[in-house]
């Protein structure tokens, strides 16, 4: 993944790679033959760029792309030592092909339709939809828009047939609005149950674009001192923190790594993940719409702040948002994991990137995570949720409570329970590391890693998976 890509094109290709290295652009000259296309900044977000005027037809198009995974202070992450910010192009690339009418596809690389839902029961569920659409023919098109909801086996659900006059200019948000009946709820590892929602755009009868999104129908609430409920049902949250990469794979992975690493979660009893610390890939999402688990997203506004990284962070998370919208599984939107100083401008970040989320997305939570288990510390308490980071027996507290000075996990969350009764709190990391080539097996109350005596220990490096609570 890399924090600066780039995209040329060259209706002209070059035989050898020799110069290629040293194509730029610099806003002054077309290097040669090489147009550019554009820029994306950031290692783990979709991104389209618009080909269509700028191929030549009858002719062979090379395009160029140029990597870089050089760490920046406008790019986040801005610190590269927590996790590994590998090289190259790691996930799918596709070349999409459209008619002069369709779905929007270059919307920050969404799918274009965004699902609501609203009024959730058993008995009914107000599905709101809205479509973005492109008219390229430089003329006014009259199209029919249909949204069918289909059950597991195919069967109409529901639809909604709209007629549209698009005009030839600028780009058209519509909107349906589908009463479903008794519909059957999306219910977690209990009951996991997605409808597909069909978009179609007709011209003349004929269905010129179609775009398929999950449709998992629930409702979720974190009731303060009560924890999260699934459609009106108490639904615990056990879980893990996940990051992406593997041994000898970097973040190239497979999805038969991703249904692997799912597997091991579903085993351990998890019920939800939190995606540590950036987006991951689309399967893996869809993956735990049809598994049932529960999912927290964030972006990776991790541990160090630049004070140059405002632009890029608020471009990320529209990225994280508007990609995966349509995903039932995903409950919460993360603003950052442990960031303090300077207090003042990541106040302010936060408190943009929390109105942003609110913006696209008023219907699900957002949440900042603190690691000094603080849990007034001002630069955290600008989202709905506060996750906190404490490693009892690591670093602070005991793995049991056994002096008056410090707390266990128990101790800690019966105080805090009581001191902070109207505070929205997520456990969201704890434990003591798992890697057996770093840590020696020993059983005890060990304490703080970094008194003495402390941890045994040849080194010590993030772990991948870190349970969270609700």
């Amino acid at each position: 993944m890399n924090t600066n890509t780039e995209v040329y094109l060259n209706n002209k290709p070059l035989s050898a790679k020799a110069g290629k290295n040293d194509i730029t652009y610099d806003n002054s000259q077309r290097n040669g033959n090489y147009s550019f296309v554009g820029r994306h900044q950031g290692g783990y977000s979709a991104f389209v760029f618009e080909l269509s005027d700028m191929l030549q037809l009858g002719v062979e198009n090379e395009l160029l792309v140029k990597v870089n995974n050089e760490a920046s202070p406008q790019v986040i992450p801005v610190n590269h030592t927590l996790f590994p910010m590998y090289g190259g192009i790691y996930r799918p690339v596709e070349l999409i092909v459209t008619d002069d009418i369709h779905v929007a596809v270059n919307d920050f690389a969404s799918q274009g339709v965004y699902i609501t839902q609203q009024n959730v029961s058993k008995k009914t569920a107000d599905i709101a939809l809205k479509i973005k659409i492109d008219n390229k023919s430089g003329k006014i098109q009259p199209i029919e828009l249909l949204t069918t909801i289909l059950e597991r086996d195919g069967t109409i659900k529901a639809k909604q047939q709209t007629a549209y006059t698009l005009p030839p200019q600028g780009r058209q948000v519509l909107s349906q609005q589908i009463v479903v009946k008794s519909p059957h709820l999306w219910q977690g590892l209990d009951d996991p149950y997605i409808y597909k929602a069909v978009t179609q755009i007709k011209k003349d009868g004929q269905v010129i674009d179609e775009v398929t999104t999950p449709l998992g129908i629930r409702k979720f609430e974190l009731r303060t001192g009560q924890g999260f409920f699934l459609n009106d049902i108490k639904y615990p949250l056990y879980g893990v923190c996940r990051h992406q990469d593997r041994w000898g794979k970097g973040s190239a992975l497979s999805n038969a790594d991703h249904d692997e690493d799912l597997s091991i979660i579903k085993e351990m009893g998890a019920t939800s993940i939190r995606l540590a610390h950036y987006q991951q890939s689309s399967y893996f999402y869809s993956k735990c719409d049809s598994i049932g688990l529960v999912i927290w997203a964030e972006i990776p506004f991790v541990n160090r702040v630049t004070t140059f990284e405002d632009n890029n962070a608020q471009q990320q998370l529209k990225e994280l948002i508007r990609q995966n919208f349509n995903h039932p599984s995903i409950y919460i939107w993360g603003m950052h994991n442990e960031v303090y100083s300077p207090s003042a401008y990541t106040v302010e970040l936060t408190t943009k990137l929390n109105d942003l989320a609110k913006s696209e997305d008023p219907d699900r939570y957002t949440v900042s995570v603190s690691g000094y288990n603080v849990i007034d510390h001002p630069v955290n308490n600008n989202a709905d949720v506060q996750g906190i980071n404490h490693y009892f027996g690591w670093y602070n507290g005991e793995l049991e409570n056994k002096s008056d000075k410090d707390d266990d996990v128990a101790t800690w969350a019966q105080r805090i329970s009581k001191e902070f009764k109207d505070y929205k709190i997520i456990f969201s990391e704890y434990g003591a590391e798992a890697v057996p080539e770093d840590q020696a097996e020993e059983v005890g109350n060990f304490g703080n890693q970094w008194s003495n005596p402390s941890f045994s220990q040849k080194n010590m490096r993030q772990n991948s998976m870190k349970c969270i609570g609700a």
